[in-house]
């Protein structure tokens, strides 16, 4: 009787660990399959970022992409807080619209007015403004469109390690995206690498974005 017994507990067990075993795959499935779907929506790589900066400031006859719009915009600058592994904070600024650098994005989208530099005044920047270039870009060659960003005197305020961070989808404000001949122009969010463009201190990156 001893003997079934300890047969049958035996035998409890090893169902109970493999029970255990399944739901501890199917967890680590899930977590994976959610890192997945989450993951940021730049599917632009660093080298092709490069390669369409490259194009755009090409001096040859017909080159890839094309500037379709091209303006230097005022923006409030900041984003939300990051954390390293730990859970530490990453930043310590304090600007209006989060501790990060970033381009300032609300609920409405990203705010910003046109600027005839790329520089803004003493009484802007004491406002709290900076300045940045906005290009459409197209593909001659497939009609792809994106979002090229440009940074000159501020690049600091809203690049960090060389990237530019963009938290959420957001929707460029109306007054840009009537200028350059859109009713809604969507940037994605994604962490995009920003390189520097030529001798004269401009840096840019490219970043996804929808068109209508």
């Amino acid at each position: 009787m001893k003997t079934k017994i300890l047969k049958m507990s035996i035998l409890i067990s090893i169902v109970g660990i493999t029970l255990f075993a399944c739901n501890k795959n199917e967890i680590v499935d899930t977590v994976q399959t959610e890192n997945i779907i989450n993951a940021p929506s730049s599917e632009i790589s660093a080298d092709e970022i490069q390669s369409i900066i490259n194009s755009v400031y090409s001096n040859t006859e017909a080159p890839d992409w094309w500037v379709k719009f091209k303006k230097w915009v005022k923006s409030h600058i900041g984003v939300n807080q990051r954390y390293d592994e730990f859970g530490q904070p990453l930043c310590s600024g304090d600007m209006e619209c989060g501790p990060c650098p970033g381009i300032c994005l609300v609920s409405i989208g990203m705010t910003g007015t046109t600027n005839n530099n790329n520089y803004v005044s003493q009484a802007n920047y004491a406002l709290g403004f900076r300045a940045l270039g906005i290009n459409v870009i197209e593909n001659i060659n497939t009609n792809e469109t994106k979002i090229m960003f440009e940074f000159n005197l501020d690049l600091n305020n809203f690049v960090e390690d060389g990237i530019l961070y963009i938290d959420s989808d957001s929707d460029l404000s109306t007054n840009i995206v009537n200028e350059a001949g859109y009713t809604s122009i969507t940037i994605l969010h994604g962490e995009y690498p920003v390189f520097e463009t030529n001798s004269s201190g401009i840096y840019s990156t490219v970043v996804n974005a929808t068109f209508n």
